[in-house]
């Protein structure tokens, strides 16, 4: 579907109409075609479910430790994040699972290892299970 409103969209020149009709069900409206398009063009889209690394579980942490809860901020050191992602990903995961003072560890262990911060290690090195 995402492939057809993208073409569609260039051959109808986006009349949100004509490429709503063309979907043939009565749920797809304009405005939701033209609401997905533009999500789907966003410079920063990142597709949906795109699963965590360990890497970037680490990250969160040592950012946690750095500003606290402050998801905006946090999130600028990631790319394709939102701060609603991070957030949901920092509770669901670390601090439900009481990783927190675990993953901590394992990011100041790495960082002396390989004398660079975590953003700047390969991800293969970042394993912590």
């Amino acid at each position: 579907r995402i492939a057809s409103l993208l073409k569609w969209a260039k051959e109808c020149r986006n009349d949100w109409k004509k490429v709503s009709r063309r979907f043939k069900h009565p749920k797809i409206t304009p405005f939701r075609v033209k609401n997905k398009y533009r999500v789907l063009t966003e410079k920063d889209y990142i597709e949906p479910r795109v699963k965590f690394t360990e890497k970037e579980d680490l990250m969160l942490v040592k950012f946690f430790q750095l500003y606290g809860p402050d998801w905006e901020k946090i999130t600028k050191h990631f790319i394709k994040r939102k701060p609603v992602t991070i957030k949901n990903r920092f509770y669901t995961k670390i601090k439900k699972r009481n990783l927190l003072e675990t993953l901590a560890c394992k990011v100041q262990e790495l960082e002396l290892k390989y004398q660079m911060p975590i953003e700047q290690i390969d991800p293969e090195n970042c394993k912590y299970n």
